[in-house]
């Protein structure tokens, strides 16, 4: 009996060990906020980067986020995607720091940045998308307009030293034209559309006047498809 109960012990033990770790679900200090994660340390960065989304949204008085929010932070996601907004879901997905920094191209608009700092500016990134979600298109879809908006509160996250920094690269010591700023690249060239909205947004007298133009609509940067 004794070695039946062992055996079923030592099965027990190895079920375990071959079981992934269970992921863990904690409220953010931002009211309807919540994290899955694997590493606590993760899930620090991800509330910092909502307290610092929020900060943003408000200080150019964009809509606010959702009364509930869900972020998982995952170890897998659509290829070529370091986070994604599932719309109408109020939940986001983000790769892990470690996942993500294999996906990383280190000769990119935020190759300069170190990880962390790049996982929460992908945090701040698609929190404004759910911030936006809901702001009604006139046309078709407004794609560009609501990606340069995301961009443009990603960038604006990192400081003035970070954002200095993005504006310094070498690879934006000549701006980018405002006709990069379309669908094309934004698929094709995500790196060179980021550096084309800075590029351009630093040169608006009044940043968040132009944002807010974008996310109410009277300033559109779609053009119709027919």
């Amino acid at each position: 009996m004794a070695l039946i109960e062992w055996g079923k012990a030592i099965a027990l033990g190895l079920a375990t060990i071959a079981s992934p770790i269970l992921a863990e679900t904690a409220e953010c200090p931002t009211p309807g906020v919540s994290v899955e994660y694997s590493d606590g340390k993760d899930a620090d960065l991800v509330c910092a980067a909502v307290a610092d989304a929020v900060n943003g949204l408000a200080l150019c008085e964009l809509p606010a986020l959702p009364a509930r929010l869900h972020i998982e932070i995952v170890d897998g996601i659509t290829a070529g995607c370091v986070g994604l907004y599932h719309c109408g879901e109020a939940w986001i997905e983000v790769l892990s720091p470690s996942a993500m920094t294999d996906r990383r191209d280190p000769d990119g608009a935020f190759g300069f940045l170190d990880d962390d700092a790049y996982f929460k500016s992908v945090v701040v990134h698609e929190v404004t998308h759910a911030a936006t979600a809901d702001v009604p298109c006139p046309i078709r879809d407004c794609v560009v307009s609501d990606e340069y908006v995301a961009y443009a509160m990603q960038i604006l996250s990192l400081r003035s030293d970070g954002a200095r920094s993005f504006a310094e690269h070498p690879d934006d010591a000549a701006p980018a034209p405002s006709g990069d700023l379309n669908g094309l690249f934004l698929r094709l060239a995500p790196d060179r559309f980021a550096r084309a909205v800075w590029g351009h947004l630093a040169r608006r007298d009044d940043p968040c006047a132009f944002i807010r133009g974008l996310t109410d609509r009277t300033i559109l940067l779609d053009r119709e498809r027919f």
